[in-house]
């Protein structure tokens, strides 16, 4: 056992060492001519600039009192290629709280360059060109501001500052990879060893085992430290219909547990944690305390919404009385401010919302529980990794024998019906009395779905005129009446046919509670392009095909559709006796090899009308990156058809 024991300190001795060796940080303030000559990126030689130097050591530290305090230092050193990469000379610090709170100190910033005879040369910025201000009083988010002068194609610039929070032990995620290349990224983080430290790394590592390293190294016999060393670190790259930045980004993720008390390293498990979490959150009074909070002013509705028969009457009635009384505000959020404020001003966060909903469903006889999400765009959540800092939202979930509900009273135009698409095919976390429990809330219904019918009439000019009828369905039915999804729709109405001209258009059930599809009846006219005596019409006048997404052969996030989806189109239009049919594009239907997608075409002619029907599905919501080739393949099909036009000829 000895032997095995000096053998174990002999192998950490010589990993520490070749540790210090490897890990000789440049100086803060001294830069070489070597950095300064250099003119691209090796790794990534496109690149108009990129980290020479990314480097943060955190400490952690626990007082007597019950405080608690992080100071991060920060250095971040950057090497500008080009003028493309002047933009990363632009530096913006966030940070959260007020003053007392959270506070940048000690900034530092210089440009470096070379004069004409190859002299270093050092500019500072000076401290009345750094800027701080609020940018939000709601969530506390504060920002420091500053840039850099006389910046020149090959100049280095660096800066350095302090970052000190007070009464928190949320450490924050490092994040690897950044838009631009990154050739070193540093990160250290010190912690007493009474705490317990978990963590998570997400995103791929490097192929290279030497590019990735970890080191647990005590400094002291109270303190223990840990770091992290990644090398020649690839740019971020958006591909379309990521799931999330945050998914796919290379970062770490802590959990801190300053205070432990009967849990130890050896005997913690993640399933203890997520019980403890989910006690401790019961009972808070932030947050559980409000589940059963007096309502002032809500006695006759509960005592009407209890005569209700089924529980799907009384789920709709309480859904409907939250989402009428309560507007929200906008920020998203898994801790509420106060439920009873909010019901009062009639406006809050969405867990305002959502405790209220599921404050007034257990008054009203109803079982329900809150669950714990993590929208798209704050990531995936992990079970393995017991830390609420995960979430960023509370939903209600309400079992009704074979049907679930999952509510957000937030989201305007949402049905009780469908569940949140922030939350479709994702794990949620469900708080139980003395317990806890993972789902998965999956959907095969086609939850985005569209169809679209025209009837039009040509004549023998080639005018083009009729009426068109679309239906959203589900969740189509909340995105078509978002602001952004309304942008999104005038994207793929003037697809294909960019001249075709809407004279009136108007929606019908956009005023409902979201349990009716809506519809939008619209008229429209098109003349058709026209070569000597030939008319030529696509098939497309109102495209749910947006721009191909998928152009790049390769790929290497996963692909994430949100949830099944579905899209028909039928056109029927009358032709002139003077116009006959010269070529239609033939009849055809393409599927994935595993049949979760299909396209459709069917074109032909029964007396004077031509039928064009188009069916496009999905049926599977995620796809992992490893069948992208066949994604690929799939759409560059689909999408090669949708150039071919029927021609139709004039005759003499």
């Amino acid at each position: 056992m000895k032997t095995k024991t000096l053998f174990t300190i002999a192998c950490l001795c010589a990993c520490l060492c070749t540790f210090s060796q490897e890990l000789a940080l440049p100086e803060f303030g001294k830069i070489n001519i070597a950095d300064l000559s250099v003119q691209e990126c090796s790794f990534e030689k496109d690149a108009g600039a990129f980290y020479l130097l990314n480097y943060a050591k955190t400490k952690f530290r626990s007082f007597y009192d019950g405080s608690y305090e992080i100071i991060t230092e920060r250095r971040v050193r950057i090497k500008i290629l080009n003028q493309k990469g002047f933009q990363y000379a632009a530096i913006s610090i966030p940070h959260f709280g007020n003053k007392h709170d959270s506070k940048i100190t000690d900034i530092e910033a210089f440009v470096y360059t070379t004069d004409t005879t190859g002299t270093i040369v050092k500019t500072k910025v000076e401290k009345k060109d750094i800027f701080k201000s609020i940018v939000s009083d709601k969530s506390n988010l504060r920002m420091v501001k500053f840039t850099f002068p006389g910046l020149k194609p090959g100049c280095i610039i660096e800066y350095r500052y302090e970052h000190i929070e007070n009464d928190t032990y949320s450490v924050t995620p490092w994040f690897f990879q950044d838009p631009i290349p990154v050739a070193l990224s540093y990160y250290e983080i010190n912690y007493p060893k009474i705490s317990i430290l978990d963590y998570r790394i997400v995103g791929n590592m490097a192929d290279n085992k030497d590019d990735y390293k970890e080191w647990p190294v005590d400094s002291s016999k109270d303190v223990f430290k840990k770091i992290f060393l990644m090398k020649n670190i690839h740019s971020f790259k958006i591909e379309p219909l990521m799931s999330s930045f945050v998914d796919n980004l290379k970062r770490i993720e802590f959990s801190l547990n300053p205070d432990p008390g009967f849990l130890t390293r050896a005997s913690t498990t993640a399933d203890m944690k997520w019980r403890l979490a989910s006690t401790r959150l019961s009972s808070s009074l932030r947050f559980g305390t409000q589940f059963g909070a007096d309502l002032p002013g809500t006695e006759k509705v509960i005592d009407s919404i209890r005569l209700l028969k089924t529980k799907k009457d009384k789920i709709r009635a309480v859904y409907q009385y939250v989402k009428k009384e309560v507007t929200w505000d906008t920020y998203q959020s898994m801790y509420p401010d106060d439920v009873i404020t909010a019901l009062k001003n009639k406006t809050g966060n969405s867990a305002d919302i959502n405790i209220l909903i599921l404050n007034l469903l257990r008054k009203s006889g109803v079982d329900c529980y809150p669950v714990l999400i993590s929208t798209r765009e704050n990531g995936k959540p992990d079970p393995s990794f017991p830390h609420t800092s995960q979430f960023n939202g509370i939903d209600v979930l309400v079992i009704d024998s074979a049907n679930y509900y999952v509510l957000d009273g937030s989201i305007k135009n949402q049905s009780y019906l469908i569940p949140p698409l922030n939350v479709v095919n994702r794990d949620v976390f469900i708080i139980m009395p003395d317990s806890y429990k993972w789902v998965n809330i999956t959907e095969t219904r086609p939850l985005i779905k569209d169809s679209i019918y025209v009837d039009a009439i040509l004549n023998k000019e080639g005018y083009l005129n009729g009426e068109a009828s679309t239906t959203y369905f589900n969740l189509s039915r909340d995105l078509r009446l978002t602001k952004d999804a309304e942008k999104e729709k005038n994207a793929k109405e003037s697809g294909p046919a960019s001249d075709l001209i809407i004279d009136s258009s108007w929606l019908i059930n956009d005023k409902d509670s979201g349990t009716l599809p809506l519809a939008q009846h619209s008229r429209f006219h098109l003349s058709l392009n026209a070569t000597g005596n030939f008319y030529f019409l696509n098939p497309f006048l109102f495209s749910f095909f947006e721009k191909n997404p998928f152009v790049d052969s390769t790929r290497l996030a996963d692909i994430d559709f949100r949830s099944n989806q579905q899209f028909i189109q039928v056109m029927r239009i009358a032709i002139p006796q003077e116009i006959e049919l010269e070529t239609i594009p033939k009849s055809i239907v393409i599927r994935t090899a595993d049949t979760s997608m299909l396209y459709s075409r069917k074109i032909n002619q029964r007396g004077n009308k031509l039928w064009i029907e188009n069916e496009f599905s999905i049926n599977r919501s995620i796809y992992d990156a490893s069948e992208y080739s066949a994604l690929w393949l799939f759409f560059k099909k689909v999408y090669a058809l949708l150039g071919e036009e029927i021609v139709l000829n004039k005759k003499n």
